[in-house]
């Protein structure tokens, strides 16, 4: 019975999954960062201890439609917004069946718990949202360490963070005589950075 493939396939996903979490990372990151140019603004936070409370739903969509305006003042594109929350703040949302009221322009879906759009912000569930202490976490490099014990959410468009590649994800294999089965190694170099600080607003508890 071949098992390598569901080997390979669980360690490639392992990897997407740091991926994603360290870009998230370098979200609130950016959020955190002054102006990166003159003349442009720095990140935003949008502050409330409802965020993860017993009122999550409508404080949820209070700083959604907050982070909408705060993104229109600093004159960003309406196209491309995104926030990502997860499960139960995603799932608070879901709730609230004002934004999938169809008379007010909603556009969800209570029966399949589906958030699609509020404030012309798409919404997106994650698991990678941070959410603890990693200031000092030894398992992380210097620049994606900070307290994120606050974190509630994010705001953002594709220009909060920039990527750069050097090795796409890659995998190798040999095959090992002495313990009768294969190593299996999958690789990637790559990095995150605060591009836009602009572009990102955090949503915090405290």
């Amino acid at each position: 019975y071949d098992v390598r493939s569901v080997y390979t396939d669980e360690m490639g996903k392992d990897l997407a999954r740091k991926y994603d979490a360290n870009v998230q990372r370098m979200i609130i990151q950016a959020a955190r960062s002054a102006a990166a140019v003159n003349g442009r603004a720095g990140g935003s936070t949008i502050t409330n201890a409802d965020f993860t409370g017993a009122n999550a739903s409508s404080a949820l969509v209070a700083g959604l439609f907050d982070a909408a305006q705060k993104m229109d003042e600093k004159e960003l594109d309406e196209e491309g917004r995104m926030a990502n929350f997860r499960p139960a703040q995603y799932y608070a949302l879901a709730q609230n069946k004002d934004i999938m009221n169809r008379d007010w322009g909603g556009r969800g879906s209570y029966a399949t718990a589906e958030v699609p759009v509020v404030a012309d912000i798409a919404i997106f569930k994650s698991n990678r949202v941070p959410n603890a202490d990693d200031s000092t976490n030894s398992a992380l490099k210097t620049k994606y360490q900070d307290d994120y014990s606050n974190v509630a959410g994010m705001v953002y468009t594709n220009m909060a963070v920039g990527t750069v590649k050097l090795m796409d994800l890659a995998m190798e294999h040999e095959y090992q005589v002495g313990k009768q089965g294969h190593l299996f190694v999958a690789k990637y170099a790559v990095g995150h950075g605060v591009l836009r600080p602009d572009t990102a607003i955090e949503f915090t508890t405290a």
